[in-house]
C-alpha cells in the first residue's frame, strides 16, 4: 500500500488542512456538507490519534470502520455515508490530477460496511398500531379540558369533525 504524500507546494499535510482546502475550492460546497465532512474528520482523527496524511493507510480506515461496527451505535448506512464517504471524497479531491494537492492513493477507496439487508422493523405501522391510531381518531370527546385553567368547556362541533383525520 503506497502512502499518500503531500505535495511540497500545497502545504497540505493534515486532514484538517485537506478539509480546509477542499472547502475553499472554486465551487464551494454547502455549509451543511462542510459540517458533515468536518464531523467525519473529527471522529477519524480521534480514532487515529493523529491527522498526518502521510501516516494514514488503508488499514487505518479499515480499523476505524471495524471499531464503529463493533461499537454498534451507528447503522451501516450511517457509517458508509456519513463517516467513510467524506474521508473517501476528501482523498479523492486531494488526489485529483487537476488539484495536485497530494500524491499516492485514496486510502478509503472501496472500504464499506456490508449491509445485511434486514430491518429491525418495517417502516409502516403494524396492523395493531394502525388500528390504535385510527380508532383514537374516531373518539369524540364532547368536552375539552383547558390546559391553563383545568376548566372543562364544551367543544365546538366543527372541532369534533376536524379531529377525525383518519382516512377511513
Amino acid at each position: 500500500t503506497a502512502l499518500p504524500n503531500t505535495s511540497a507546494s500545497s502545504g497540505i499535510a493534515t486532514l484538517s488542512g485537506l478539509l480546509e482546502a477542499w472547502s475553499q475550492k472554486k465551487k464551494k460546497p454547502r455549509v451543511t456538507t462542510v459540517d458533515a465532512f468536518r464531523t467525519a474528520v473529527h471522529f477519524f482523527k480521534a480514532h487515529l490519534g493523529h491527522e498526518t496524511i502521510s501516516r494514514i493507510t488503508s488499514d487505518d480506515v479499515v480499523a476505524w470502520k471495524d471499531a464503529m461496527v463493533a461499537a454498534d451505535k451507528l447503522t451501516a448506512k450511517t457509517i458508509n455515508e456519513k463517516r467513510l464517504a467524506p474521508i473517501r471524497a476528501l482523498y479523492g479531491w486531494g488526489l485529483d490530477r487537476s488539484n495536485r494537492k497530494m500524491t499516492g492513493e485514496n486510502v478509503a477507496s472501496g472500504i464499506r460496511v456490508e449491509k445485511d439487508g434486514t430491518r429491525e422493523r418495517p417502516k409502516a405501522f403494524t396492523t395493531a398500531e394502525a388500528r390504535a391510531v385510527l380508532t383514537a381518531s374516531l373518539a369524540q370527546s364532547s368536552l375539552l379540558t383547558s390546559g391553563t385553567t383545568g376548566i372543562r368547556k364544551p367543544r365546538h362541533p366543527h372541532l369534533i369533525a376536524a379531529k377525525r383525520w383518519g382516512p377511513w
